[in-house]
């Protein structure tokens, strides 16, 4: 993730890598924009995004960031890794997460089957919430093999 800054001239503008997602753990590949969430009242911004692929079952995460704007005042918090023994085709986001007046966190997942691994489709993608009180994770619709298209 970068920091960029500018005076308004193409001489004052410069870039700072202020966090360097992991495969393993944070996820990789954001497909979608970061949701702002104001501050934390200690003069750090809140950040929330959806990793397409990574973690701990490679199907993406659920991530918060929390930054001051450098790279030691960054920190990232996983809040979900997508697959699960229940659902293990369940994931890879492929959205910009957006807030609800309930506090919780909405956002959509693309087909999630690989052929890779010798997975059959099931769905073309799903619609979920994600709880930030509590940490539940929910799939509001899913996406038949026919009818409406896969989410975007």
């Amino acid at each position: 993730m970068i920091r960029i800054t500018t005076d308004g001239t193409a001489g004052g503008t410069s870039a700072t890598n202020i966090y360097q997602f992991d495969f393993n753990s944070s996820g990789i590949s954001i497909r979608g924009g970061l949701l702002y969430d104001g501050g934390d009242g200690q003069g750090h911004q809140v950040l929330y995004g959806a990793a397409y692929g990574g973690g701990t079952r490679n199907r993406g995460t659920l991530f918060r960031i929390v930054t001051d704007g450098t790279a030691n005042g960054t920190t990232a918090t996983v809040l979900h890794n997508f697959g699960s023994d229940i659902d293990p085709q369940d994931g890879l986001p492929w959205t910009t997460l957006v807030k609800g007046i309930d506090g919780n966190l909405y956002g959509t997942t693309t087909v999630t089957a690989n052929p890779l691994f010798g997975e059959t489709p099931v769905d073309t993608g799903k619609v979920f919430q994600f709880s930030l009180g509590s940490g539940a994770y929910n799939v509001l619709y899913t996406f038949p093999l026919t009818g409406p298209t896969t989410p975007s």
